[in-house]
């Protein structure tokens, strides 16, 4: 569908950077995985989904101040 949406607008293909692998991408920014991790393990101890994603929000947030590049954080 997302084929057949991007022949029907016109979009271009865009090239990108292809330096890293996906090993060496998982490494740089796995936490954006952790919520996903984060939302199963808590639902599986029995609380709620919404309970859930406030927590693995929470908890990403905190996370993405491991690197400085990744910092959800307003820039100047």
């Amino acid at each position: 569908m997302v084929e057949l949406d991007a022949k029907k607008f016109g979009v271009k293909e865009i090239a990108f950077d292809k330096t890293h692998s996906l090993g060496q991408l998982t490494y740089l920014y796995g936490f954006h995985f952790i919520s996903i991790i984060a939302i199963v393990v808590i639902m599986v101890y029995g609380f709620t989904p919404i309970y859930a994603v406030f927590w693995a929000t929470v908890i990403t947030f905190a996370l993405s101040f491991i690197r400085k590049d990744t910092a959800f954080i307003p820039k100047d």
